[in-house]
C-alpha cells in the first residue's frame, strides 16, 4: 500500500515543544541532561531542550572513550547552543571492565560486547549528573529509524526519562534542525554510532533516505526489504522498553511491507 506523506516540519516542531513543556511541569523537572556526541540527533534534542528548559538549565555531557576523532563537532554544537556542558573521559571504566570480564572468562571479550559497554557508561554516567542536580531528566537521543532498525543499545543510547525525536525518522530530524536554524554541515553529517569505525549506512547497506521513504509511504524495494526487515524483526524484543519511555504523541504514518 502506497501512502501520500508530507511532513509539516513547523507542526511537528510545535509539538515537541508543547508536549515536552507538559511533560516537564507535570513531573516538576527542571533541567534536562544529555550526552552531546557530535551527531545530528542529539544537537537537535539539545536544540529542543532549550525550548523547554531554557539554555542554562541544559547540560551536555561530552563523553569520549579515549580519542574521539569528532568530538570538535559536538563543542561545536554545545558552543552554538550556548549551553553548559562537561567531558567526562570514560576510556578508564571501559578498559577496566573489560580487563575484569576478560580474565573471569580467561579469553577476549567479544566486539559486540565491547561496542555496547560504550553506550551504557555513558548513560549510567548521564544518570550520575541528573540524580546530582534538582529535578533533572535525561534526554534519550535516538530516532524512529534506529529504533526500527534495532540500531540502538538495550540500556545504553535508548535509555533515558523523555524521547523527543523518537517518533521522528532521520530525514524528518533534519529537516527540523535546518528549520530551527542549527548548522546545517552537522545536521547534514552522515551519521555513526561512534564506536564501530562505520558509518551507520555502512552498517545497513542501505541509506536512511531510502528506509526513511518506505516507512512513511509504503515504497518498499525488494533489496531494501531483504535488507531491512531480517533487522527489523532480530530488534522487536527492544520495542517495549522504547515504548516506555515518555515522548511526544507524534501522528504520521508507519507503513510496513505488504506480505507477499
Amino acid at each position: 500500500m502506497i501512502n501520500k506523506y508530507s511532513f509539516d516540519v513547523g507542526e511537528a516542531i510545535d509539538t515537541v515543544v508543547t508536549q515536552w513543556k507538559d511533560w516537564a511541569c507535570k513531573n516538576n523537572m527542571k533541567t534536562a541532561v544529555l550526552g552531546m556526541s557530535g551527531g545530528c540527533d542529539s544537537y537537535v534534542c539539545a536544540a529542543f531542550a532549550v525550548r523547554v528548559f531554557r539554555k542554562e538549565n541544559v547540560i551536555g555531557v561530552m563523553m569520549p572513550n579515549g580519542v574521539q576523532s569528532d568530538i570538535d563537532d559536538a563543542r561545536k554544537a554545545i558552543e552554538d547552543l550556548g549551553i553548559m556542558s562537561t567531558t567526562i573521559d570514560i576510556a578508564d571504566a571501559y578498559s577496566s571492565i573489560l580487563d575484569e570480564v576478560g580474565y573471569m572468562f580467561n579469553r577476549p571479550v567479544q566486539n559486540r560486547s565491547k561496542v555496547n559497554l560504550a553506550p551504557r557508561l555513558r548513560m549510567a554516567t548521564l544518570y550520575t549528573i541528573a540524580q546530582s542536580c534538582d529535578n533533572a531528566c535525561v534526554i534519550t537521543t535516538g530516532n524512529l529509524s534506529e529504533a526500527l532498525l534495532g540500531y540502538t543499545t538495550m540500556w545504553g543510547d535508548m535509555a533515558g526519562d523523555y524521547a523527543p525525536i523518537s517518533g521522528f525518522i532521520k530525514s524528518e530530524v533534519r529537516v527540523m534542525g535546518i528549520a530551527m536554524g542549527l548548522d546545517r554541515d552537522l545536521v547534514m553529517k552522515k551519521p555513526s554510532d561512534g564506536l564501530s569505525g562505520k558509518t551507520d549506512e555502512d552498517a545497513f547497506g542501505f541509506s536512511y533516505d531510502e528506509f526513511d521513504k518506505a516507512v512513511r509511504t509504503g515504497k518498499w524495494s525488494d533489496d531494501l526489504i531483504s535488507k531491512a526487515i531480517p533487522r527489523m524483526k532480530a530488534s522487536i524484543f527492544k520495542q517495549p522498553v522504547l515504548r516506555a519511555i515518555a515522548s511526544p504523541n507524534i501522528d504520521l504514518p508507519l507503513v510496513a511491507p505488504e506480505s507477499k
